[in-house]
């Protein structure tokens, strides 16, 4: 199993059917540089390979893999180079999964402040997500995630408003 395969079974990722996804996390999971390989790809401006990527790290993430500091990182260093949306959701909603630094923290938080004015209203939604439970954090961003929880109240999308009351909730 190498990289270039990975490359070539990502590549064939549609954008919809999650299956190819599936079956690529079962092929190459036990790969030893497996999760390098798809941080390495997050930041790829070919959206099939970043989003396919992304979208397998959420899945390792969730179900309880946990990244090196190395690699954390590593991805904290490309956020700014990623540039499809759906990558962009998928590392806001892992957010939570990341052992960020403080500096890496305020990194992520800047980073995602860059979307809570975006078109697609669950990029804004995981984007308040993120500054507000990683704001909760540290001391310094308590206030900068008090105000993205009172912006969030007041979007005119209902699926932030819920995030922010379930955030609200969980305060």
């Amino acid at each position: 199993m190498t990289h270039g395969d990975l490359i070539s079974d990502l590549l064939e990722y549609d954008g919809n059917s999650t299956s190819i996804l599936s079956q690529t996390r079962e092929l190459y999971g036990t790969d030893p540089n497996f999760l390098a390989d798809l941080i390495a790809l997050v930041a790829d401006s070919r959206s099939n390979l970043s989003d396919g990527a992304s979208w397998i790290l959420k899945a390792e993430l969730e179900e309880g893999t946990e990244l090196s500091d190395d690699l954390t990182e590593k991805l904290i260093a490309s956020l700014n180079e990623i540039v499809s949306w759906p990558t962009i959701l998928h590392i806001l909603q892992i957010s939570d999964h990341l052992p960020l630094t403080e500096d890496q923290t305020k990194q992520m938080v800047k980073w995602a402040e860059n979307y809570t004015h975006h078109n697609r209203p669950f990029l804004r939604a995981w984007s308040y997500h993120t500054i507000i439970t990683l704001g909760r954090r540290l001391p310094d961003l308590q206030g900068k995630s008090n105000a993205a929880l009172v912006k969030a109240q007041k979007d005119p999308a209902a699926s932030v408003r819920t995030r922010a009351r379930n955030l609200a909730g969980s305060a």
